[in-house]
Formats: structure tokens, C-alpha cells, sequence
């Protein structure tokens, strides 16, 4: 969805940016094996992690 709006705005001079934040640990996610969890975490690039909600917002 960003690409297109980029496109739509450029002749305006508007830059559009996405930010990825990455898995975060949720009360869903905890209902997983610790096993599982730590493989997500692991698939993140930076911090190998799985990420804190408070870190969020």
C-alpha cells in the first residue's frame, strides 16, 4: 500500500515511509510453546528478539 500512495503524492512532494516494527510478545503469542517464540524471535533481524509493547508505543 505504501507504493502506490508514494507515487500518487511524489508530484506533490510528499514522501511516504513505511515502519516494520517486527513480532512483538502478546497475550497471543503467549499462549505458544516457549519453543516456538523463541524460533519467531530469532527471525527477526534486529534485536533477535521478540519485542516488548512498551518498546512500541
Amino acid at each position: 500500500m505504501t507504493l502506490p500512495v508514494a507515487r500518487d503524492l511524489a508530484p506533490l512532494g510528499v514522501r511516504v515511509v513505511t515502519i516494520a516494527p517486527g513480532l512483538f510478545s502478546t497475550p497471543l503469542l503467549a499462549g505458544l510453546p516457549e519453543k516456538v517464540r523463541n524460533f519467531l524471535g530469532q527471525q527477526v533481524p534486529f534485536p533477535s528478539r521478540l519485542g516488548h509493547p512498551a518498546e512500541y508505543a
